[in-house]
């Protein structure tokens, strides 16, 4: 009938699409090239629950454009450590933070791209960062940093190792988001992963030490 003519062709289109990546992954094996993705999602008001400040309006058509590496592992035990890390801090210093559901090392800011620009920024991403070969990232040390105009903190893991392959990946990106006049990363490059971060109230400020997407 229809229902199974229609189950056969999505289970031959999730298998195609399964060889299809499996391929992808051996080749990327054999080559040594970063994989690259692309999760497209646009400008969306935070909700009212969350205490963060959106560093650009939400408006229909832009598209926010955020490079950054993954940190592997299992997603459900790196978002529950960064739920216990962010409640410590509630319970035992007072700090309101937020937990962050996404773990990973930024390779550039958070900017806006307008919707026929995406295709384009994609390809030339894929171009600079083509070169590029894997590498080893060690994580250690907590530290708190702050962003450009000190009202947010974040409590953090520093990159330990790998600094120039980090730094030749944001040369890389800065590249590419240069060609569309989308701003460059931080001028100082602190890599790290952001764990969960809070607000900070106009006196309880501290001077700006590391900047942080």
């Amino acid at each position: 009938g229809m229902s199974s003519e229609k189950s056969s062709t999505e289970f031959s289109s999730k298998a195609k699409r399964a060889r299809r990546d499996s391929t992808e992954e051996e080749e990327r094996k054999e080559t040594g090239a970063l994989e690259l993705r692309f999760d497209l999602e646009e400008c969306e008001p935070i909700e009212e629950e969350d205490d963060r400040e959106r560093r650009f309006p939400a408006v229909r058509g832009n598209w926010p454009a955020h490079v950054f590496i993954k940190v592997p592992g299992d997603e459900e035990e790196l978002t529950e450590l960064s739920m216990r890390i962010a409640s410590c801090l509630r319970k035992h210093c007072g700090v309101a933070a937020t937990p962050h559901a996404s773990i990973h090392v930024s390779l550039s800011r958070t900017c806006v791209v307008l919707h026929h620009q995406i295709t384009a920024l994609a390809e030339r991403l894929q171009r600079s960062l083509a070169a590029i070969h894997p590498f080893t990232i060690d994580l250690s040390g907590l530290t708190v940093f702050t962003n450009e105009d000190a009202s947010r903190a974040f409590l953090g893991i520093r990159c330990v190792s790998s600094a120039n392959a980090l730094a030749t990946c944001v040369d890389a990106v800065d590249d590419a988001f240069e060609a569309f006049s989308l701003p460059p990363f931080y001028e100082e490059r602190q890599f790290h992963v952001s764990l969960c971060s809070w607000s900070l109230s106009p006196s309880s400020k501290p001077t700006p030490t590391t900047p942080s997407p």
